[in-house]
C-alpha cells in the first residue's frame, strides 16, 4: 500500500504527463495547420529593405503598389543584349520576382521573364540577394540561344527526301567511310533516276526493273537494295508512304563464295621448308 504522501505524489505526475501530452498534440495541429497553409517560418517580406536599390539610388516599392514585379535601373538595362531592350522598356522594365522560403533561415530571389518572343523558352535566374538574381538574370540575357520550335520540312520528293535521310538518319548510324561510300553509291546509281519522282508517284514496277538492271553485278545490286529499303523504310515511318516498295520486289540475296580450308596434311606441307635439289 503506498502512503498518502506518495499517492499524492503520483497524481501528480499523471496529471503532468496528461497536461504535456495534451499541450504537444495542440502544438502539432497548429504547426500541421500552418504547414498546410504556407505559413510555417516564412516571414513577412519587408518589402522596403527587399526592392530597395541604394546604390544607384532608387525609390523602394511600396508594399501598394507591389505587384510581384521587380524594376531594373538604367545602368542595369544598358548592359543587357541591344535586341532585348527595346521589349524590356516597352514592358516597363520590369520582370516578375518573387522570394522563396528554402528553410527556417534562407531564402533566395527568383527572377523571370517570359514575354513574346521568350514565352516558349522563359529566363529565369535566382540568387541569395535580388543583387545576385539580377546579376545572374542579366548574364543569361547576354548568353540567350533564340529555340527555333518549327519542326524541319521533310520533303516529299524521292531525291530531297534521300538526302533527308542521309543527312539525318544513316549518318548516325555508320562509320565516315561507309557513309561516304554509300552517298557515292547513291549519287552514281540511284539519284538520276528518281530525281524527279515524288515518293507517292514511284511504283514498284520500277524499283524492280532498276534492281533487275545490275543482275549482273550482284555486290553492287546488294548495296542499292540496302539503300532503297532504308530509305522507303524511312518514309513510312514519316507517313509519306504506307508500304515499303521494296517489300513488293523479288530480289534474291547474293551468295558469296568462300574458300575451303587446307587440311592439316596441306598445312604441314605448307610449313615444311622445301628442300633445293643440286644438279649435278
Amino acid at each position: 500500500m503506498l502512503s498518502q504522501e506518495q499517492t499524492q505524489i503520483l497524481e501528480q505526475a499523471i496529471f503532468l504527463l496528461f497536461r504535456l501530452r495534451n499541450e504537444q498534440s495542440i502544438e502539432n495541429w497548429e504547426n500541421e495547420r500552418a504547414r498546410k497553409f504556407g505559413e510555417l517560418h516564412r516571414p513577412k517580406l519587408n518589402f522596403k529593405e527587399a526592392f530597395t536599390d541604394e546604390e544607384n539610388g532608387d525609390e523602394p516599392i511600396s508594399d501598394k503598389d507591389f505587384k510581384g514585379f521587380l524594376k531594373f535601373t538604367e545602368k542595369e538595362i544598358f548592359k543587357m543584349p541591344k535586341q532585348f531592350r527595346k521589349i524590356f522598356r516597352v514592358d516597363g522594365n520590369k520582370a516578375h520576382v518573387r522570394k522563396r522560403q528554402g528553410g527556417r533561415y534562407k531564402c533566395s530571389y527568383e527572377i523571370r521573364y517570359a514575354k513574346k518572343p521568350y514565352n516558349k523558352h522563359p529566363i529565369s535566374a535566382s540568387g541569395a540577394t535580388l543583387e545576385i538574381a539580377k546579376a545572374r538574370f542579366i548574364e543569361k540575357l547576354n548568353n540567350y540561344i533564340p529555340q527555333d520550335d518549327t519542326a524541319p520540312t521533310v520533303p516529299k520528293d524521292f531525291h530531297g527526301f534521300a538526302l533527308y535521310w542521309f543527312e539525318n538518319f544513316h549518318r548516325r548510324k555508320v562509320a565516315e567511310n561507309t557513309y561516304k561510300k554509300d552517298f557515292t553509291a547513291y549519287q552514281k546509281y540511284i539519284e538520276n533516276v528518281f530525281k524527279g519522282d515524288k515518293l507517292s508517284e514511284i511504283t514498284p514496277v520500277k524499283v524492280q526493273k532498276f534492281l533487275d538492271s545490275y543482275s549482273d553485278r550482284e555486290r553492287t545490286k546488294e548495296t542499292l537494295h540496302s539503300l532503297l529499303n532504308q530509305t522507303f523504310k524511312c518514309a513510312v515511318k514519316h507517313g509519306l508512304l504506307k508500304l515499303n516498295l521494296i517489300d513488293m520486289c523479288f530480289y534474291k540475296k547474293h551468295e558469296r563464295k568462300h574458300g575451303v580450308a587446307i587440311s592439316k596434311a596441306d598445312e604441314k606441307n605448307c610449313l615444311t621448308p622445301m628442300k633445293v635439289q643440286r644438279f649435278n
